[in-house]
């Protein structure tokens, strides 16, 4: 693997982008399978992992299998939606 460092969030966190050896993106398996959700509001011209998160939702796939997990995402992105960024 190969990790390119982007730089820091506003909490000091470093962004790295992590690839794998046959040059896709960790990020992009981890959402095709439903491990990870893709967040639009920090990727939101991204349409690979707009492509990526509807295939895992449609296959049910990994998190997306799960309904309570489903609705608590649901929920999260209308929280976000409505300008209430914290979640329960």
């Amino acid at each position: 693997v190969t990790v390119e460092t982007l730089g820091q969030n506003k909490y000091k966190r470093t962004i790295d982008d992590i690839l794998l050896s046959d040059g896709t993106y960790a990020y992009w398996e981890l959402v095709v399978q439903g491990w990870r959700w893709w967040y639009q509001e920090y990727a939101p011209e991204d349409l690979i992992l707009a492509t990526l998160e509807a295939a895992a939702r449609t296959s049910k796939n990994g998190l997306w299998g799960d309904p309570a997990l489903a609705l608590y995402r649901r929920g999260h992105i209308e929280r976000r939606e409505e300008g209430n960024s914290r979640t329960p």
